[in-house]
């Protein structure tokens, strides 16, 4: 029940050049300690099974947040925009969250939520 996220980032080549060859995109909201920069977290926000009539539902709808991570505004902006048009023909965008500076780190992210259908396997 995991979403494509990092499959559909891999293959698209907007996203691979801002976020590496093998794309900077993590699940469980974490990354790598200390970050290399720019970077994508998402984690499961929501989700329920799918509706069906009759026996065992074959999909499950699900909210992902999904959050950029830049040294600057400018990046976190230019990731956001690839990956979404990398995403947006498998899921759909829901909210634009916040934007926001770590005070520690100095960080800019950039926050949004996507939701998708996800086959069962």
């Amino acid at each position: 029940m995991t979403p494509p996220l990092y499959k559909l980032a891999a293959a698209d080549a907007g996203c691979k050049a801002l976020l590496g060859d093998l794309p900077r995109v993590y699940p469980w909201g974490e990354a790598d300690d200390p970050p290399v920069y720019p970077y994508v977290t998402f984690q499961l926000a929501s989700g329920s099974p799918g509706d069906v009539l009759s026996g065992r539902t074959d999909h499950d709808r699900l909210s992902y947040q999904v959050d950029v991570w830049a040294s600057t505004a400018q990046s976190a902006i230019a990731v956001t925009q690839a990956l979404t048009r990398a995403i947006e023909t498998s899921c759909y965008v829901t909210s634009w969250r916040s934007e926001s500076r770590d005070p520690q780190t100095k960080s800019y992210r950039k926050s949004f939520d996507v939701d998708w259908i996800i086959r069962r396997t």
